[in-house]
């Protein structure tokens, strides 16, 4: 178990505030946040490993909030897809407010400020078909113009080529 990630303040605000909001169990919570969470993005690794753990979590949150059955399936009674739908919000927050804008490029959709409000109003609804609309219109749009993937375009739009 990779508990000692969850050891940083930032994060565990994010994560004491979607467990609150969503009311969810807050230990439970930080086991599946612990899951997700790459060292690197904790840790002073070298800034290849940085990049290519945040690649890593930018595709791996895309995934699982894209997965709106996770959330809306399971909300009623929450079991572990629930949390770990819970457990990505909380991470992309943590990403949005640590990254977006240095590691992460501000061009980046899934940080842009449509999936922002849709997060916003998952936490408030607790309805999650709404991000992955939100998600998936913004990089569509994109995808057709450049006539890539949408892990492609996520990937270019989130990230400089060379650090």
């Amino acid at each position: 178990m990779r508990m000692e990630y969850v050891s940083n303040a930032a994060l565990m605000r994010f994560v004491r505030g979607v467990a609150t909001m969503l009311e969810l169990d807050l230990e439970q919570l930080v086991r599946y946040v612990a899951e997700l969470s790459p060292y690197c993005i904790f840790d002073n690794c070298l800034i290849h490993d940085v990049k290519f753990a945040l690649e890593d979590s930018v595709m791996r949150i895309y995934s699982i909030l894209n997965d709106t059955d996770a959330w809306d399936a399971y909300s009623a009674s929450p079991g572990p897809s629930a949390y770990r739908y819970a457990a990505t919000v909380a991470l992309w927050f943590y990403l949005y407010a640590e990254f977006v804008g240095g590691h992460i490029l501000l061009s980046c959709p899934l940080f842009g400020h449509r999936v922002a409000a849709a997060i916003t109003e998952f936490l408030a609804t607790r309805t999650a078909y709404p991000l992955r609309d939100a998600m998936h219109d913004t990089i569509i749009k994109t995808q057709k113009r450049k006539r890539q993937s949408e892990e492609e375009v996520l990937l270019h739009l989130c990230f400089p080529s060379s650090y």
